[in-house]
């Protein structure tokens, strides 16, 4: 599984087996976007130029 999918997937993850509610799932979702979003400014930001 590749890094974005697992972050799509952790908030069904949560909310089928930890109980999450659909308003926690939501935030989680929330975060994971937010993260994701971190990853690939910092992964951008220390590629070399002809990788871009």
């Amino acid at each position: 599984m590749t890094f974005g999918a697992a972050m799509d997937n952790l908030p069904d993850f949560a909310e089928m087996n930890f109980g999450f509610s659909a308003q926690q799932a939501a935030q989680l979702q929330d975060y994971c976007d937010e993260l994701r979003l971190e990853v690939r400014r910092q992964v951008e930001s220390r590629a070399v130029p002809w990788c871009r």
